[in-house]
This record gives C-alpha cells, sequence and structure tokens, in this order.
C-alpha cells in the first residue's frame, strides 16, 4: 500500500470504530460531509453533502475492504460527484472532469 492509501485505510477503520448506529452518520459520512465543503461542493449541487457522503462513504468501504485500489476509488468517486451535481444545460461534464475533485476528496478525508 501507498501513503495515500494506507491514510485513507487508516482514517477509515477509525471512523468505523467509532461510528455510533442508528439513524445518525457515520463519523466516516460526517468527515465526508465537510471534505466536500472543503472542496467547494456546494458551487457544484444543491443536494446536501451529508447525502453524496453516504454515498461516498459506500464507495471508500468497497475500496477498503474489497478492491484496494486508489484507481478504481477515484474514478468511482468521479462517477458519484458527477451523478449528484447539477446538469446546467440538460448536459455534465465527463467523468474525467471529476477526478481531480475525487483525488482532492480522498486527500482532504484521509487528512493527508
Amino acid at each position: 500500500m501507498d501513503a495515500s492509501m494506507s491514510g485513507l485505510v487508516s482514517r477509515f477503520l477509525a471512523d468505523r470504530g467509532t461510528s455510533l448506529a442508528g439513524d445518525e452518520p457515520s463519523e466516516a459520512e460526517r468527515r465526508l460531509a465537510v471534505a466536500l465543503d472543503d472542496i467547494g461542493w456546494r458551487a457544484a449541487s444543491d443536494v446536501p453533502a451529508s447525502e453524496v457522503a453516504a454515498a461516498l462513504a459506500m464507495l471508500i468501504a468497497a475500496c477498503v475492504d474489497h478492491h484496494h485500489n486508489l484507481a478504481t476509488l477515484r474514478r468511482d468517486i468521479a462517477d458519484c460527484l458527477q451523478q449528484y451535481s447539477d446538469h446546467l444545460d440538460g448536459s455534465a461534464p465527463p467523468r474525467s472532469a471529476w477526478e481531480p475533485a475525487a483525488e482532492s476528496l480522498i486527500q482532504h478525508y484521509s487528512g493527508q
């Protein structure tokens, strides 16, 4: 694992260990919502960061628990951000346009 992957795994496992059961957002979801705000999510969509964070937490869990591939995670996050973003004229930028935001989100979330 490279430094980015090890940082992501450490952060996610720590968040998983401190999350509360029930209807409350997990610690990972709370951190991801903050990371979304930090990268300027409000300028891209009216969908609340907390809603997007729930989907992102599942993508990170799949990475940590199964595929262990940051490139796949970046693509998955870029797809998710594209899906939730506002499409101003009925079209959306390609997924590749969201990959820098995905990378920034991973760095913010993992504390790197």
